[in-house]
């Protein structure tokens, strides 16, 4: 990371968490913080042959073994199908503080990629905002934000990360940022728990001994590659999210529906072309499942 992303505090030699760990789990840990392959969102990348060469370990399975330990403490995740790492409470203690920061910040999560647990990434990424941040980082750091947090934040998601309040703070958040970066932030903290329990409850030992992924919940990984999608391309509104959705419903395969929506995306020159071609693409679908 050369220096520029991860801190180190003193404070996680008192960490009850960390105090669990066997001497070589509290050493990968320290490794993933200050890893130089990682970035300022604790999510990135990470080939296990680097991480046995970067620790001198013997095999992947000494790898999978201490990284284990990680998990069954909810501290950090690995995708073995996609080689990603994930620290959780990464972005809490790496706060954005200024306008390059959040911009670097979502730069790199576009780039980043997919996982199961790009999800819970996407939904904790305000716990990133300093509370001490200036008012037009905040703005900047929620008008990037809008996309995942509209399309991700609908009544099918459980757990979410108080989607009303997200949408009540974008409509506020010129009158009270600090108040709005305060409140997401704790109601950030108020989730984290369940999410964890949730996580934990639903791969509980098949994630933690590292086998093939858990079956996947189709349209969360559609709606969170959309999300992407039309952030990357600067496209989104919500009409043009519920068209999406309503093509992946009619087409029901999500490397399908992106398809047909980037087709959708070349062709548009304003928001108003690509609702229209949305709305056609998802009418003659409509009509062929009739037939």
């Amino acid at each position: 990371m050369n220096g520029r992303y991860g801190a180190i505090s003193a404070a996680i030699w008192q960490d009850r968490k960390f105090r669990k760990l066997s001497d070589g789990g509290k050493m990968l840990f320290l490794y993933l913080l200050s890893s130089p392959h990682g970035n300022m969102i604790g999510y990135f990348k990470l080939p296990v042959q680097y991480a046995l060469h970067d620790l001198d370990l013997e095999s992947p399975q000494a790898f999978y073994e201490l990284f284990s330990e990680l998990q069954e403490q909810g501290m950090a995740f690995y995708d073995q199908e996609e080689e990603v790492t994930f620290i959780r409470n990464f972005l809490s203690r790496n706060p954005f503080r200024n306008i390059n920061q959040v911009k670097g910040a979502f730069k790199q999560l576009a780039s980043a990629p997919y996982s199961r647990y790009m999800e819970e990434l996407i939904r904790i990424l305000p716990k990133g905002l300093s509370l001490d941040c200036k008012p037009e980082t905040s703005a900047t750091f929620w008008e990037k934000y809008r996309p995942f947090s509209r399309i991700l934040g609908t009544n099918e998601v459980e757990n979410d990360i108080s989607s009303k309040g997200l949408i009540r703070g974008f409509e506020t958040e010129k009158q009270d940022l600090k108040g709005l970066t305060r409140g997401l932030v704790g109601a950030c903290n108020t989730e984290q728990n369940s999410n964890q329990n949730r996580t934990e409850t639903e791969q509980g030992a098949t994630v933690i001994n590292f086998p093939a992924s858990p079956k996947k919940d189709s349209l969360q990984e559609f709606k969170v590659k959309l999300s992407l999608m039309l952030f990357k391309k600067d496209l989104y509104n919500s009409e043009i999210g519920e068209e999406c959705i309503r093509i992946y419903r009619n087409v029901g395969d999500v490397t399908e529906a992106l398809r047909r929506i980037e087709t959708c995306s070349s062709k548009a020159v304003s928001h108003e072309d690509m609702i229209t071609l949305l709305q056609r693409e998802g009418h003659v679908e409509e009509k062929e499942g009739v037939g």
